[in-house]
Protein backbone atom coordinates (compact mmCIF):
# COMPACT_ATOMS: atom_id res chain seq x y z
CA UNK A 1 0.00 0.00 0.00
CA UNK A 2 1.55 3.38 -0.82
CA UNK A 3 2.38 5.77 1.82
CA UNK A 4 -0.34 8.09 0.56
CA UNK A 5 -3.12 6.04 0.96
CA UNK A 6 -2.54 5.86 3.91
CA UNK A 7 -1.75 9.21 4.88
CA UNK A 8 -4.97 9.81 3.39
CA UNK A 9 -7.70 6.97 5.02
CA UNK A 10 -5.57 8.08 8.32
CA UNK A 11 -6.29 11.80 7.31
CA UNK A 12 -9.97 10.82 6.59
CA UNK A 13 -10.43 8.87 10.13
CA UNK A 14 -9.36 12.12 11.95
CA UNK A 15 -6.26 11.11 12.84
CA UNK A 16 -3.06 13.58 13.05
CA UNK A 17 -0.41 11.60 10.79
CA UNK A 18 1.87 14.87 10.78
CA UNK A 19 2.15 14.24 7.25
CA UNK A 20 0.82 16.77 4.57
CA UNK A 21 -0.63 15.01 1.71
CA UNK A 22 0.09 17.64 -1.54
CA UNK A 23 3.89 17.80 -0.53
CA UNK A 24 3.88 14.05 0.00
CA UNK A 25 1.93 13.89 -3.70
CA UNK A 26 4.58 16.13 -4.83
CA UNK A 27 7.27 13.68 -3.71
CA UNK A 28 5.86 10.87 -5.28
CA UNK A 29 5.19 12.69 -8.74
CA UNK A 30 9.10 13.87 -8.54
CA UNK A 31 9.95 10.09 -7.99
CA UNK A 32 7.83 9.40 -10.73
CA UNK A 33 9.36 11.20 -12.89
CA UNK A 34 12.83 10.68 -12.16
CA UNK A 35 12.40 6.65 -12.24
CA UNK A 36 10.19 6.82 -15.23
CA UNK A 37 7.60 4.53 -13.10
CA UNK A 38 3.79 5.62 -13.30
CA UNK A 39 2.69 6.01 -9.77
CA UNK A 40 -0.12 3.12 -8.81
CA UNK A 41 -1.47 4.26 -6.05
CA UNK A 42 -5.26 5.19 -5.70
CA UNK A 43 -4.99 8.90 -4.04
CA UNK A 44 -2.50 10.17 -6.49
CA UNK A 45 -4.33 8.83 -9.28
CA UNK A 46 -7.35 10.22 -8.22
CA UNK A 47 -5.56 13.56 -7.21
CA UNK A 48 -2.70 14.09 -9.67
CA UNK A 49 -3.08 12.02 -12.40
CA UNK A 50 -3.99 13.76 -15.79
CA UNK A 51 -7.58 13.51 -17.25
CA UNK A 52 -8.30 11.35 -20.51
Amino acid sequence: MATEDVVYLLNGQGMETGIALDPLLDAVSFCADTMGIAPTSRVYKALRAPEC
